[in-house]
């Protein structure tokens, strides 16, 4: 057997067993990718307007009634809720929420597909579109996902943006409205 033919069956038997590892259920338990994803965005609309529709979990499934099928809390005292969402597949989520200090509100997921998400959103009022004082407010949202390992592969950063621009955007028109 020439030299040649010797480093291609090395290279083919390399490869089938890099497959083969890859491949292999070696993994026992979930793996989960850490994404750290931040988004900025100003708004037309006073902070407290918005702050209040953010905050109304009751609201969620009317914002977004093709994400997510319904809310309930559960343990206001603890600020626990549970939420049934529609996407990607139907999935049950706990989540702990919190209104905290400066403007800033708080949700992490607590049990189900994501759980350990955590997304800390800030507001902040600014001058509106128009030039009028605290009728806008600038928003900040970081989002620390916690994604199975099979999501992680097909959503990008910036799909994720796209995501967290489109439910800001929702937000923005449900509280106009109300």
């Amino acid at each position: 057997m020439s030299q040649y033919m010797k480093n291609e069956w090395l290279v083919i038997i390399f490869a089938f067993l890099s497959l083969a590892i890859i491949l292999s259920p070696v993994i026992t338990e979930p793996v989960f990718a850490d994404r750290y994803i931040t988004y900025e965005d100003k708004v037309n609309i006073k902070k407290e307007i918005l702050e209040k529709t953010m905050s109304d979990l009751q609201a969620y499934p009317k914002i977004f009634p093709q994400y997510i099928q319904s809310v309930q809390v559960i343990d206001p005292q603890k600020n626990l809720a549970k939420m049934k969402v529609t996407f990607p597949f139907s999935s049950e989520w706990q989540i702990k929420y919190n209104a905290l200090a400066d403007g800033k509100y708080a949700i992490e997921v607590t049990s189900g597909d994501l759980k350990g998400t955590k997304m800390t959103t800030t507001l902040q009022k600014i001058a509106g579109f128009d030039g009028t004082p605290n009728a806008g407010t600038k928003v900040r949202m970081d989002l620390a996902l916690q994604l199975p390992w099979f999501y992680s592969v097909f959503i990008s950063d910036d799909s994720i943006r796209y995501g967290l621009d489109l439910g800001l955007s929702k937000f923005e028109n449900y509280a106009k409205k109300a």
